[in-house]
């Protein structure tokens, strides 16, 4: 799986310092880009298909699909409690 997550830098809606920690990580779980302690863009050349090999390999992989995922996700669970 290939991750993106971006992380808040600088102070929150309470005053705390947030120190950032975005990063993008390789299907094999390397560290491609980060960013620390300041607002920027971070970019990366990610292989696609690595991706998609790695998880054929592995049973685990293959059972989760982006309906699992996603039914399980809180982004679903709290538009569903707006109605």
């Amino acid at each position: 799986m290939i991750i993106a997550a971006s992380c808040c830098c600088g102070p929150n809606e309470k005053g705390d310092r947030c120190r950032g920690g975005s990063n993008i990580t390789d299907a094999d779980g390397r560290l491609l880009a980060e960013l620390w302690d300041e607002e920027g863009v971070i970019l990366a050349d990610v292989d696609p298909p690595q991706a998609l090999a790695l998880r054929a390999g592995n049973p685990t992989w293959q059972r989760i699909t982006a309906e699992k995922v996603w039914a399980g996700s809180s982004c679903r669970r709290s538009k569903s409690k707006r109605g």
